[in-house]
C-alpha cells in the first residue's frame, strides 16, 4: 500500500480550510470532513485506502485510511491548529452516512 502524497494533502487542507470561515475566522473541520472533501476533489489520492470511518470493508482499520494520513500530516505542520472533538454520549455520529469507529476526532483549522 502506497502512502497518499503528503504535499498534496497539506496544500489541499490549507485550501479547504481557508474557504471555511465564520465571522472572519477559519472554522475547525474534522479529519473525516477533510478526507471526504479531498477524496471528492481527487479520487486517485487515496489509492486503495478507504476514506475513513467504521463500516468501510470487512476488516477496516482506522489507522489505514485517508483520514488517518490527513491527521498525521496536518498534526506535524505548523500551519494548522489541532484540537479534539468528543462524540461521547451520542447515539450516532456520522459523516456522509458512515459512523467512524473512534469516539475522539481530530479537528483542524488554519492558524
Amino acid at each position: 500500500m502506497e502512502k497518499p502524497d503528503r504535499d498534496y494533502i497539506l496544500n489541499a487542507a490549507e485550501h479547504i480550510l481557508s474557504h471555511h470561515r465564520h465571522r472572519g475566522e477559519t472554522c475547525f473541520l474534522t479529519v473525516y470532513q477533510l478526507a471526504y472533501i479531498m477524496d471528492e476533489e481527487n479520487p486517485l489520492l487515496k489509492g486503495d485506502l478507504p476514506v475513513g470511518g467504521k463500516g468501510e470493508g470487512d476488516k477496516h482499520d482506522s489507522g489505514l485510511s485517508l483520514a488517518w494520513y490527513v491527521a498525521q500530516y496536518l498534526a506535524r505542520d505548523s500551519r494548522f491548529d489541532r484540537q479534539w472533538l468528543s462524540s461521547g454520549k451520542r447515539d450516532s455520529f456520522t459523516f456522509c452516512g458512515i459512523s467512524p469507529s473512534d469516539k475522539m476526532f481530530s479537528i483542524f483549522r488554519l492558524r
